[in-house]
């Protein structure tokens, strides 16, 4: 449900055109918090509850977290980290790498965003890699 609520409110940012380059002074003026330090188990946690056959989970994570921000109803800043998750579907077989950006603030997690039917795998990547997006190809600028 959670993932639910999350991905249908990046669908609608998106979809509105709403998703704004921060200026250098904001990175850097920016609260990030404390970097996460039990972020492994926190993804573990919540990709338990999202996948269908989660016993069968093969993540890769892409380094360590980073220092960034997002766009989740208004910008956000703390730490973040990506990761490709493979997992078996309802038919037993393994359903594909898909690729993921945790957003953590004071080790919490406040974001999940997936490349799934409302994000593109392209999308992902831009958000992995800091990138402004354009709003209307979803594409890094």
């Amino acid at each position: 449900m959670k993932k639910g609520i999350l991905i249908f409110a990046a669908a609608f940012t998106l979809l509105s055109g709403c998703t704004p380059n921060v200026t250098k002074e904001q990175l850097e003026n920016a609260s990030y918090g404390h970097p996460p330090t039990a972020y492994k188990a926190t993804i573990n946690d919540y990709l338990d509850g999202s996948l269908k056959d989660p016993e069968s989970k093969r993540v890769k994570y892409a380094g360590e977290p980073k220092k960034g921000h997002w766009y989740y109803s208004g910008d956000k800043f703390g730490y973040f980290v990506c990761a490709t998750v493979n997992a078996k579907n309802s038919y037993g077989g393994y359903a594909g790498k898909s690729a993921y950006f945790f957003g953590f603030q004071d080790n919490q997690m406040q974001a999940v965003f997936s490349d799934d039917e409302y994000l593109s795998t392209q999308y992902i990547n831009c958000m992995c890699a800091q990138k402004p997006i354009n709003s209307i190809t979803l594409s890094c600028k």
